[in-house]
């Protein structure tokens, strides 16, 4: 019994897509049989609107694709122009961290030593003698009011 439902169930369905097929049928028959009833300058100009406009979007469209293709080659070039200063500022910072850091081989008694000969400043009114030697043109002192 349920495969004779189903034979119906699709005989009916079968009907019904050949109604709706018969039904297509007669509006394409009327669409054939219609009459031209526009004049040919308005068919005319509406054929170079119709080809002014696919022009356009050929146009468009190619602008389109070449931005896209553009970008993503000018995203490839900014990518490399950005690696090459990394590695550039790295060099540079490289450089200047290996200028920057000497190493301490001066031992403790000459730093020492350095460290004193910037902090002690010399008495001005006895660099003219040296070791009991007078030079010829010593310093004149000033005289306070």
């Amino acid at each position: 019994m349920s495969i004779c439902k189903e034979i119906e169930r699709f005989l009916h369905f079968l009907a019904i897509v050949i109604k709706i097929w018969s039904y297509f049928g007669e509006v394409l028959k009327y669409m054939a049989k219609r009459k031209k009833s526009k004049s040919a300058l308005g068919t005319r100009i509406l054929n170079y609107v119709a080809w002014g406009l696919a022009l356009v979007a050929l146009v468009l469209s190619s602008l389109v694709t070449g931005y896209y293709f553009g970008y993503e080659d000018a995203k490839k070039e900014v990518v490399k122009k950005e690696s090459a200063q990394t590695q550039k500022r790295l060099a540079l910072i490289q450089k200047l961290e290996k200028a920057t850091t000497k190493p301490i081989k001066a031992s403790v008694n000459k730093r020492l030593q350095a460290v004193l000969k910037r902090e002690i400043k010399p008495d001005i009114s006895a660099l003219h003698e040296l070791a009991d030697v007078k030079l010829v043109n010593a310093p004149k002192k000033l005289k306070r009011e």
